[in-house]
């Protein structure tokens, strides 16, 4: 019963703020893209 209840645990956490989580990660990869993008323009001035 304890090995489940840690198990579950954490799951619901995930559940409960994966929005935060998936948008948090496309805001990150939107800024990579963009620091890739200037750097790529920045090189060919």
């Amino acid at each position: 019963m304890v090995l489940s209840d840690v198990a579950i645990e954490p799951l619901e956490t995930i559940t409960e703020f994966w929005p935060y989580i998936l948008v948090g990660a496309l805001v990150i990869a939107a800024v990579v893209t963009a620091i890739v993008l200037i750097a790529k323009k920045n090189k060919k001035k």
